[in-house]
């Protein structure tokens, strides 16, 4: 019997460290696969976070 399992991981960084994570081709991959990245606003200090949810066979 197969079954799936729900695994969440959460990003928080400032606007400004997301930024240089995604010129390192960091959280590309993630993005990709479904990740959900909300921006309030593109405030430098702005606080964000991503959440991402994968299920496996």
């Amino acid at each position: 019997m197969k079954t799936k399992e729900l695994r969440q991981a959460y990003y928080t960084a400032t606007v400004s460290e997301f930024q240089k994570d995604v010129e390192r081709g960091q959280y590309i991959e993630k993005m990709l696969l479904g990740g959900k990245f909300l921006l309030d606003t593109y405030n430098s200090e702005t606080k964000i976070v991503g959440r991402e949810r994968q299920s496996h066979l």
